[in-house]
């Protein structure tokens, strides 16, 4: 019975101090009871509510037959990507914008851009910039405005679409396959919770620290090493982002080309090169414009260049020998230095003349050559002096493409 009175006492004392600090009074609550007015209309609702949800109720039935899903803009996709449990709809976003653009231009039937690497260092970025505000912060009392946002909101998985462009800046991308989603990037309320508190730890050693005199050298020491603490909770729930990965391109329909162009840079000059070739046409077929020569090829192959074409030069290795001894005769034993320089030159310029055009014009280019540099060293001067200008020419070869692959024993190694 006494507790019963206390409490009571202790109610009304509540009810009277509510009311002197402009709560709801008597009078008020009986004015806030006379303005509703049960009307039959209110009860069919009130009824309709008890046993039904409100968004079934609210649905506008008039609205759904006109509803408009054309739009003027389409971001063509194949297959959707699923957030699952947390806060990284910016990220897939952004991603989605990046991905409808690698599928379109290499003709993909599918891929999809690793969003754990991007939310790996965008939550490591996030970490970094409440400690750094916690340093600069660190002058200012615990109930400023700011302090007080900090140290409520440390880390967050959300975002907007700068925050993609400036992870991807900073860090790049990878596919999907080189970094894959973990159950804590797919769920990432319990990691954002635990790190959060961490961060809020470190928050408050950092301000003890700046507080008892701490250079701003020290703080950054000390804040590079909670880094380290918070790196090494993110590998262990999202994994360790990649440094180097190997993957290639998958599905999507072959490319046809409507006009191939094979050129020839050797000379055949006895009966079995001539078989060689011979064969070599024949497997090619018809419908390739095959064109010999080894130098001024610009003049050669202008008159056949076409959208959605093709041209293989085959090969590098023979182009660079004809220019270097066709039409010369030269004592390679005692060449000087200087002449030796000079026919690199002259090399060098016609090759990278003829890969500048490649890029001008809209065909594809496959070149052809040999790794020389391998083997054993020649034992004589022509032979070394080949090797080498074969090598630099490699080089430019494979600086001008877009892609490099070395074939041995028939499997294509991809080099760039």
């Amino acid at each position: 019975m006494k507790k019963h009175i206390t409490f009571a006492l202790l109610f009304a004392a509540a009810l009277t101090a509510q009311a002197q600090q402009g709560g709801i009074s008597g009078e008020m609550l009986n004015q806030i009871k006379q303005s509703y007015k049960a009307t039959p209309a209110d009860k069919a609702i009130r009824n309709a509510l008890g046993g039904t949800s409100i968004n079934t109720l609210a649905l506008n039935q008039e609205n759904r037959a006109d509803f408009d899903t054309e739009f003027s803009h389409k971001v063509l996709s194949k297959g959707i990507t699923d957030q699952q449990s947390s806060g990284r709809c910016w990220l897939f976003t952004g991603l989605n914008v990046l991905r409808s653009q690698m599928i379109a231009k290499y003709g993909l039937d599918e891929m999809e851009f690793s969003q754990n690497y991007c939310f790996f260092y965008d939550q490591l970025e996030k970490a970094n910039l409440f400690l750094q505000g916690i340093i600069d912060t660190s002058g200012k009392p615990m109930d400023d405005k700011m302090v007080e946002w900090l140290f409520k909101h440390p880390l967050s998985d959300g975002g907007q679409f700068t925050g993609v462009s400036d992870i991807i800046e900073k860090y790049g991308l990878v596919p999907k396959s080189a970094m894959v989603e973990t159950f804590s990037s797919e769920n990432t309320g319990k990691m954002s919770s635990l790190i959060g508190l961490k961060l809020k730890e470190f928050g408050l050693q950092l301000r003890e620290a700046a507080a008892t005199g701490a250079k701003p050298a020290e703080l950054e020491k000390k804040k590079t090493e909670m880094l380290g603490t918070v790196y090494r909770m993110l590998v262990l729930t999202l994994g360790e982002p990649v440094s180097t990965f190997t993957w290639s391109l998958k599905g999507g329909e072959a490319k046809e080309y409507t006009k191939r162009i094979y050129i020839a840079t050797s000379i055949p000059f006895d009966d079995e090169m001539k078989l060689r070739v011979k064969k070599h046409r024949e497997q090619r077929g018809e419908d390739w414009i095959t064109i010999e020569g080894y130098r001024d090829l610009i003049k050669k192959i202008s008159p056949y260049v076409a959208k959605d074409g093709v041209i293989l030069l085959d090969c590098l290795t023979n182009m660079v020998t004809n220019l270097m001894i066709m039409d010369k005769d030269i004592d390679w034993d005692n060449l000087p230095m200087e002449s030796l320089e000079q026919i690199e030159k002259e090399i060098s310029q016609e090759v990278n003349k003829l890969f500048d055009y490649f890029r001008e014009i809209p065909m594809d280019t496959v070149i052809v050559s040999n790794e020389l540099g391998m083997g054993v060293i020649p034992p004589y001067p022509l032979g070394r002096y080949f090797r080498d200008i074969c090598g630099k020419v490699n080089q430019m070869a494979g600086k001008y493409s877009d892609e490099a692959y070395m074939a041995v024993s028939g499997l294509q190694l991809k080099l760039k």
